[in-house]
């Protein structure tokens, strides 16, 4: 489920609006043929304190290199199925408490390989101001994603191209690089290990849990190593990132020279 809450400020009566809604499901994964129509259903709750009047809009997506989900109307997208979407009802008033599903059908073009993504987004509408009165309203929108997989034609390809370190006072900085260069998504989980220089573990750090990267982009990661316990001023470590990628076949890793602290 995905939950989503904002305030609405009307004014100068000065009465406050709870807005949420939960979407379910917030992810639709599938993997299928070309020239193939998919359908299912996506149930929006309304669990906020007022009725919702929510507009649907379809956009294609990417992330930036931090994990941020950007939307966008980019059809030209390689990797986009924005086009090939639609849905009914295209709006719908939703009393408090009350769910109701939204109808999508996704028909999928021939002559497609790899992975395709876009995601449909509901929207509050903004209120409107009356005679003698001023309103300021801030929208709640969210989306479920859409993500498909075109069978047998996944080529799955990533690597780490960056790993470096910075010591400061009391702790190490790693700034990690990973890239996908797949024509499908990936989900890599990561870890960083620190080493001995006798090549004995004695930390491990979670980079990530399960990360979301579209075909062809790039994530960049900070990990702080600063367990006190573990690290001794005037010795010399190394430092090791591995990425678990589903389907890949092998870990990726990456080891650092040694540093001091």
């Amino acid at each position: 489920m995905i939950t989503c809450l904002v305030f609405i400020l009307w004014t100068p009566r000065e009465s406050w609006g709870v807005i949420r809604m939960q979407l379910s499901p917030p992810i639709f994964e599938a993997e299928t043929q070309p020239k193939t129509t998919l359908t299912y259903s996506i149930n929006v709750l309304n669990t906020g304190e007022d009725q919702l009047t929510l507009a649907t809009h379809i956009k294609s997506v990417k992330f930036d290199r931090l994990g941020n989900i950007i939307f966008q109307d980019a059809t030209y997208q390689e990797h986009s199925c924005q086009t090939w979407i639609d849905v009914d009802p295209k709006s719908i008033v939703l009393p408090q408490g009350e769910k109701r599903p939204v109808d999508v059908v996704i028909n999928v073009p021939a002559n497609v390989t790899g992975g395709y993504y876009a995601a449909i987004l509901f929207e509050t509408q903004q209120p409107h101001s009356t005679a003698g009165q001023s309103t300021v309203g801030l929208q709640l929108r969210t989306g479920s994603l859409v993500c498909l997989r075109i069978k047998k034609t996944c080529k799955l390809d990533a690597m780490i191209s960056s790993f470096s370190l910075n010591n400061k006072q009391n702790q190490t900085e790693f700034q990690i690089i990973l890239k996908n260069n797949s024509n499908c998504h990936i989900t890599p989980k990561g870890s960083l290990v620190i080493y001995t220089e006798r090549n004995r573990i004695i930390d491990r750090i979670n980079i990530n849990d399960s990360t979301f990267m579209l075909p062809n982009s790039e994530r960049h990661f900070t990990v702080i190593w600063s367990n006190e316990r573990k690290r001794v001023p005037g010795t010399s470590y190394l430092a090791e990132c591995r990425f678990d990628v589903k389907g890949l076949g092998k870990s990726l890793s990456y080891k650092s020279q040694p540093f001091n602290i």
